[in-house]
């Protein structure tokens, strides 16, 4: 990545809009994430641990402002590995982090 990123994330999805009905099943009110790391967006196995531990650490910190149910994060565009010296660098969480923020942000605005 570089300086001239887009406003809004590009690397990590979420729905447009929230979908507020309720949900058919039947589960004690918590939170549940599930995670999609495609091998084709993070060819690295190191990677994708790195990108799953990071977004767990953001989500717990969360877990108060967002409202309880089932939550999936998806990757859909490349961590291009020729821009980060090292599967696992200080510079590439870095960058994971500052995304990820955004997207909780816009995910708690979003939420019913």
């Amino acid at each position: 990545h570089s300086g001239d990123a887009p406003a809004e994330s590009t690397k990590l999805s979420t729905a447009v809009e929230p979908s507020c009905s309720k949900s058919v099943d039947n589960f004690a009110a918590q939170h549940w994430l599930g995670t999609v790391l495609p091998k084709r967006w993070a060819k690295r196995a190191v990677t994708r641990n790195l990108l799953r531990r990071l977004i767990r650490t953001e989500m717990e910190g969360r877990l108060s402002e967002l409202p309880q149910g089932q939550w999936l994060l998806r990757l859909r565009a490349a961590w291009p590995k020729e821009s980060f010296r090292s599967a696992d660098s200080e510079m590439l969480r870095s960058e994971v982090r500052q995304e990820l923020r955004g997207l909780f942000d816009r995910m708690e605005r979003l939420a019913c």
